[in-house]
């Protein structure tokens, strides 16, 4: 599988392979993009870079919540839910690329 972008998914993920119970299809990702150039802690991102939401410091909840959401819906920011669901997935980006790691679980990687 193939993101938009081009670039090959992993069949694993961080989290191994979910369930979205809304599709009946195997989710790893769940990506989201970030939309206009974003800035966290100092440091810029571009315009619509992709990430992934199904990273392991989301909470439980936040797992069940996206199994139940239908594919290629974005996070609607004022669900604070989805809010969260963002905000956590922008934290663990920003962690893998400040470490000079692909925000993405690449095969083979050891989390």
């Amino acid at each position: 599988m193939y993101r938009a972008d081009g670039s090959k998914k992993s069949a694993r993920g961080f989290l191994g392979p979910i369930k979205n119970l809304v599709s009946g299809r195997t989710m790893t990702e769940f990506s989201t993009d970030l939309g206009d150039d974003f800035e966290f802690e100092g440091r810029t991102y571009p315009a619509n870079m992709s990430i992934p939401t199904m990273v392991p410091t989301q909470r439980p909840e936040a797992i069940e919540y996206m199994q139940n959401m239908k594919e290629g819906t974005g996070l609607n920011r004022s669900i604070p839910m989805e809010a969260e669901i963002g905000d956590v997935a922008i934290s663990h980006a920003h962690m893998r690329i400040t470490k000079g790691l692909n925000p993405f679980y690449q095969d083979g990687e050891d989390e």
